[in-house]
């Protein structure tokens, strides 16, 4: 073949592949109009709708606010933007990408205002909001024991049609995906607000209502499932609030002396069906295994009907991950432990190996947290009891926040752990080595080191019952 006819037919490839390579290219950039916010973060892209954690991007804003970057997606993806976390500028957003979108963002004290190609269905959302109708506006009165749930039962009636309503402004600028993920994440959203009414009643002892009377019709099978919804990671976490608090309930409470958790594997196993049955049995196992249970039965039953190739490598990746987790007991930290990136107080960047060197000779008690993670904060009043306990012995409490770098970050920090001693930074927040290693994201995360630095515990006990076991340790 002629060289020169070579070197076209090369570089006719390389433009097809630079092309197709870049068709999923999702630009976000922006402006920042507000003091002390150097980064903001993005995370959840391509995630496993089942388990596992998401891609997280962590974007530098240049001195003058300025930021951008170029992020490859293959479908719509829900996010979350944050920004000043532990200040009182602290953001937690939702936000909606599409490939090929050039999203524009201003941030200034008014909020967060869009523009450029995707910006239409994150201002229907910013509506939403302005107009009080998010999940986590409705359910956090009830939550925080604003109003009862009479009250908060009153307070959804109406959901869908306000939300169907607000499209209809939008009905000729989005595209027809987005319209029916909107359609789509309504209809969850309002399973969400039923379901918050059932866990209410379930950990209280408000009888105002009785959500399964009151949602008969509501809370059918038929009515929680559909093998459309699979691809929303939201729709795994409803099936499991649903199995919990209403379907695996009602088989508990309708059979006498059947236990709660035994209604929810009768749900798993009986009830539902095709890849919705499928997902939701693979996320049941993924999560057993995280907290150290193994259910032969229900793994045994996943492996009879299991034909998704989604679902079924899922649940091999974690029966896998679990295999490698329980080598790492008793042995030298493991490299993905080991090569973690740390920031200590004065922002001194140190690997994980070096930090737990530091405390050779104690036994080292960690936990991972969050300022946003209200169990974490809750318990703090205990470790500062315990250790103030155990003081004499060689015991040491560490924390590594998950928590993103600012300004009056170790100030809130300090405040919530009532400590300065011990605290620093995952660099990469919940997206580090150990978390990705380990498959985690989850706040608190307790984990246990001997007098060598060797891994003792990956699920240590909370500081409410841990004591025994560190005096045991220590002496």
């Amino acid at each position: 073949m002629n060289r020169n006819l070579i070197y076209i037919v090369i570089t006719v490839l390389l433009m097809l592949f630079v092309g197709w390579s870049n068709q999923n290219k999702t630009t976000i950039r922006g402006l920042v109009e507000l003091d002390g916010i150097n980064e903001i973060s993005i995370s959840g892209f391509h995630e496993n709708p089942i388990w596992g954690i998401g891609e997280e991007f962590n974007i530098s804003i240049d001195n003058t606010g300025i930021f951008k970057t170029e992020i490859s997606i293959e479908q719509l993806s829900i996010c979350w933007l944050q920004f000043g976390m532990g200040t009182d500028k602290a953001t937690s957003r939702r936000i909606f990408i599409s490939p090929r979108d050039e999203l524009e963002l201003i941030i200034d004290e008014s909020g967060i205002s869009f523009n450029g190609k995707g910006a239409e269905i994150n201002k229907l959302y910013s509506e939403i909001e302005a107009n009080g109708l998010l999940t986590s506006q409705l359910i956090a009165p009830l939550m925080y024991n604003q109003i009862s749930l009479i009250e908060y039962v009153e307070s959804i009636k109406g959901f869908k049609e306000k939300r169907l309503q607000l499209k209809e402004n939008y009905n000729n600028r989005l595209s027809v995906e987005m319209s029916q993920f909107y359609l789509d994440q309504t209809e969850l959203d309002y399973r969400f607000l039923m379901l918050a009414a059932f866990r209410h009643s379930f950990f209280t002892d408000d009888n105002s209502v009785n959500p399964f009377e009151f949602y008969k019709s509501g809370i059918s099978v038929k009515e929680f499932t559909n093998d459309e919804w699979i691809i929303y990671k939201d729709y795994i976490s409803l099936l499991r609030n649903y199995l919990f608090y209403a379907k695996g309930a009602e088989i508990s409470r309708k059979s006498k002396g059947l236990g709660l958790f035994k209604g929810i594997e009768i749900a798993l196993t009986d009830s539902l069906r095709d890849k919705t049955q499928q997902y939701a049995l693979a996320e049941y196992i993924c999560s057993d295994l995280d907290n150290g249970d193994y259910d032969s039965l229900l793994l045994n039953h996943f492996k009879t009907i299991a034909v998704d190739e989604l679902a079924r490598k899922t649940v091999a990746d974690a029966l896998s991950n679990d295999e490698q987790k329980e080598y790492l007991i008793g042995k030298p930290i493991h490299e993905e432990f080991a090569n973690t990136l740390l920031a200590d107080t004065a922002n001194n960047i140190l690997s994980f190996e070096e930090m737990l060197r530091s405390y050779k000779g104690n036994i080292v008690y960690m936990e991972l947290w969050s300022l946003s993670c209200g169990p974490c904060i809750r318990a703090m009043p205990t470790s500062r009891a315990l250790e103030s306990e155990i003081g004499n012995l060689p015991v040491k409490f560490v924390y590594l926040t998950t928590d993103k770098f600012s300004e009056n970050l170790w100030a809130h920090v300090f405040k919530a752990s009532l400590t300065k001693d011990n605290h620093y930074r995952l660099v990469n927040g919940s997206n580090s080595r150990m978390n990705r290693f380990m498959n985690s994201t989850m706040v608190p995360w307790y984990l246990l080191f001997d007098k060598q630095g060797h891994l003792l515990d990956f699920r240590a006990e909370a500081p409410y019952t841990i004591k025994e076991k560190l005096i045991e340790l220590a002496r």
